[in-house]
């Protein structure tokens, strides 16, 4: 999945074998021929994608083993994102860097950007990928919106990462036929007004929905990256997500609370006879007819595929937000202390190239990252849309919370509030406390921003 599960990110070390354990595993790995060849280099690439999501990376990397001997790619995947997090921050922090990692465009990557480690000054520990970039042509064929996103802020000619691809987040899923069943003489999904209750006939959506409500995102994706845009502008998303709007009264905090109240209205319409229901479980829910709809970034499209093309899946941009293009790009950096850092270089000159893109995006129901990457078979069709919907100068592009939010953002008090907002029974109460949350954290929002540009005042 592309946002991660974000959750918050914290620097617990993960356990690290001693030096005698470590040469018992390399002796015993030599024992059973498992050792690498004398002249074979191994990239440690950190990801989440595990299991559906993980084969479009395991044909990437099997590609360039092929045409690249002598190189393996190492991938100890964690589909727990946040436990991911960990692992890459503490090694970077420890100097004893993987070749490369997985992490989301915007504020996901560039905090490695302005970080400072023990011992050390105030700086960044990502190389620049520019000149690498610009011998496969990529730096051209990006859209502003990610070269904008991937360049050091304080030196914008710097880009610090390769995008493999683009993920649109504000999407809704729905099964067609439980859809036509439940919801007779209907031709249209449920507007904005019907699904926070404000139309003037409410809509019976009883056990209807089915959200990730055990997970780390799906509510926070729910919340901000779907019904606030929708209920707002893709402008007013973000620029409040920017530090931009501060106001804790007034029109602005209204807008705010009213998609937090939509979300708890829409709350008492969710499936609840599934115990611990994560992101995957709400999207085989709606795939086994067992629920209406859910919403999920198309990264769903790969659980979704056979249901997408025979139609009985249908899959459309969050009601109320079909002008505004919520997105992430998973995308690869190379740190400063890399393992075996001209091979990581390698593969990740590698990932930049239109055809490992399509390759990729193919399968995982993404869009390239390269304007010039053709969409493979898979996409053509109803995903095609999105390449269209990312390119319309009428759509408004803004990055996920992942790409706004900074290092130190209190999302897990969030997720806890917003999951106390939606439990069963709750009320007025929950609500005020998930809203004033958010709000308290606003001012958090600016100083990142003003951190990243340099513009952060004086202390």
């Amino acid at each position: 999945m592309s946002q991660g599960k974000d959750a918050s990110q914290g620097l617990a070390p993960s356990p690290r074998p001693s030096l005698s354990q470590a040469l018992c595993l390399l002796a015993l790995a030599s024992a059973v021929g498992c050792a690498p060849a004398p002249d074979e280099v191994r990239l440690k690439v950190y990801s989440w994608w595990s299991g559906v999501e993980g084969t479009p990376f395991d044909d990437v990397k099997t590609s360039f083993e092929r045409t690249h001997p002598g190189i393996r790619v190492d991938n100890p995947a964690d589909p727990n994102a946040p436990n991911q997090r960990d692992r890459v921050a503490t090694e970077l922090l420890a100097g004893a860097s993987p070749s490369t990692f997985q992490v989301n465009i915007g504020a996901d990557l560039l905090q490695w950007s302005k970080v400072t480690p023990l011992g050390e000054q105030s700086g960044n520990l990502l190389t620049s990928l520019t000149p690498r970039l610009q011998q496969t042509g990529i730096n051209g064929q990006l859209p502003p919106d990610l070269l904008n996103a991937l360049a050091n802020p304080a030196r914008p000619e710097q880009l610090l990462a390769v995008p493999l691809n683009v993920h649109q987040l504000n999407l809704v899923y729905f099964n067609r036929n439980r859809f036509k069943s439940k919801f007779k003489g209907r031709e249209s999904f449920f507007s904005i007004d019907e699904l926070c209750g404000t139309s003037p006939e409410p809509v019976d959506l009883q056990g209807e929905i089915v959200i990730g409500q055990d997970d780390d995102f799906s509510l926070l994706l729910l919340t901000l990256e779907s019904v606030l845009p929708a209920l707002t502008s893709a402008t007013f998303y973000d620029r409040l997500l920017r530090g931009e709007v501060l106001e804790t009264t007034g029109d602005s905090a209204d807008d705010v609370r009213r998609a937090f109240k939509c979300v708890q209205h829409l709350s008492t319409f969710f499936k609840r006879d599934i115990d611990h229901v994560e992101w995957t479980d709400a999207l085989d829910s709606v795939l086994a007819g067992n629920a209406t709809f859910t919403v999920m970034g198309d990264w769903a499209n790969a659980v979704f595929k056979g249901a997408l093309d025979d139609g009985s899946v249908g899959m459309l941009p969050f009601p109320g937000s079909d002008s505004t293009f919520v997105f992430t790009s998973d995308t690869f950096p190379l740190p400063t202390k890399a393992l075996h850092a001209p091979e990581a270089a390698e593969f990740l000159v590698y990932l930049a190239a239109a055809k490992t893109q399509t390759l990729f995006s193919d399968e995982k129901g993404s869009i390239p990252a390269r304007l010039d990457a053709e969409i493979g078979a898979w996409l053509h069709g109803p995903r095609s849309a999105a390449r269209a919907r990312f390119a319309d100068e009428k759509v408004t592009r803004v990055l996920a919370t992942s790409g706004l939010f900074p290092p130190n953002y209190p999302r897990t008090e969030l997720l806890a509030r917003l999951r106390r907002m939606t439990a069963r029974g709750a009320g007025e109460s929950e609500l005020n406390d998930a809203f004033s949350e958010f709000m308290a954290a606003l001012p958090l929002l600016e100083r990142w921003q003003q951190l990243l540009t340099g513009t952060a005042p004086a202390p």
